[in-house]
């Protein structure tokens, strides 16, 4: 199941919303799910201590 529509309003002193107050509103339509391609999934990446050593060494 995904949420297709979702509101935000705007609320009054009391915390309470105030429903034909809108301050966002999202509609989602037409969606499609995939597996990722086996060369991409799962992302592997350097460690952090490599990826800043890299950074410290092109300074």
């Amino acid at each position: 199941m995904l949420p297709t529509r979702r509101r935000a309003y705007r609320r009054d002193a009391d915390g309470h919303p105030v429903l034909d107050q809108v301050m966002v509103s999202i509609d989602l339509s037409d969606v499609h799910f995939s597996r990722p391609h086996e060369s991409t999934w799962p992302m592997r990446r350097q460690p952090r201590s490599m990826r800043l050593s890299g950074a410290r060494d092109a300074m």
